[in-house]
C-alpha cells in the first residue's frame, strides 16, 4: 500500500484523535452551564469515531462498512441507553420505597 492509498486511513485516525482530544478538554461546563452527563460523553465519543469512519469510507468509496458500523453503533447505543434507563427506574423505585418506608 502506498501513501496515496493510506492517506484516508491516516486522516481518519487523525480526525478521530483530534475530535476526542478536543472533546476531552472542551469547556463543557461553561458552554452547557453544567458538567457533561456520562451518556452525552458516550454519544460524543461514538459520534466522533463514526464521523471519522464515515469520512474514511467516503474517501475510499466503501460505504458498506460504514453502514455495518452504523448498525453496530446503534445497537450499542440503544443497549447503553436502555441499561441506563433500567438503572434510573430502579433507583427511582428504590428511592420511593425508602421515602415511603421512612414515613
Amino acid at each position: 500500500m502506498n501513501f496515496a492509498n493510506s492517506f484516508p486511513m491516516v486522516a481518519g485516525c487523525g480526525l478521530v484523535a483530534l475530535l476526542l482530544l478536543v472533546g476531552h478538554w472542551f469547556p463543557w461546563q461553561r458552554w452547557l452551564g453544567r458538567e457533561m452527563h456520562r451518556l452525552e460523553g458516550y454519544v460524543y465519543g461514538a459520534g466522533s469515531i463514526w464521523l471519522a469512519f464515515l469520512l474514511t469510507g467516503w474517501l475510499y468509496e466503501m460505504l458498506w462498512p460504514v453502514a455495518w458500523l452504523s448498525a453496530i453503533i446503534v445497537a450499542g447505543g440503544t443497549t447503553t441507553f436502555a441499561s441506563w434507563g433500567v438503572d434510573w427506574l430502579g433507583l427511582t423505585r428504590l428511592r420511593s420505597e425508602l421515602e415511603n418506608g421512612a414515613e
